[in-house]
């Protein structure tokens, strides 16, 4: 019986021996999903905060963009628009240079029209002249 009671010690000693590697390595798993879930949540955290640097680096970008794009438009539309000042002002000058040509030879030709006219009639108006003065002339002889 003292063989038996040392081999029920040695059983119980080993059991006893047994449940606290067990207790140690389910308490160095719980550590360690203890640490693997922080170093997880960690990791996430980090990743967060790196999307929302890249975010707010991408919306910066972007908006930069936008306004460099606006500012490329307007002053395009600008030179557009003074373009067509330039074209219009040019346009109203050769007009009034065309105009005012047209107007000069105009006169030029009415002038030289009213003088031809005045050569042509002067003669037939000294005749019609000459011919009433006959005439009067004539009823004051009747």
């Amino acid at each position: 019986s003292s063989g038996v009671r040392r081999s029920n010690e040695e059983v119980v000693k080993t059991i006893q021996e047994t449940q606290k590697t067990l207790n140690l390595a389910a308490s160095g798993l719980v550590e360690s999903a203890k640490q693997s879930g922080q170093e997880t949540v960690s990791s996430v955290r980090e990743a967060a905060i790196g999307m929302r640097s890249m975010i707010a680096e991408a919306h910066k970008l972007t908006g930069d963009s936008i306004s460099a794009s606006a500012q490329e438009l307007q002053k395009q539309v600008k030179q557009a628009s003074d373009n067509t000042v330039n074209q219009i002002t040019a346009l109203d000058r050769a007009l009034e240079d065309e105009l005012t040509k047209s107007l000069k030879t105009m006169g030029q030709q009415l002038a030289s029209l009213s003088a031809r006219f005045a050569e042509d009639y002067t003669p037939l108006a000294d005749k019609l002249t000459q011919l009433v003065r006959t005439l009067g002339r004539v009823s004051d002889n009747v």
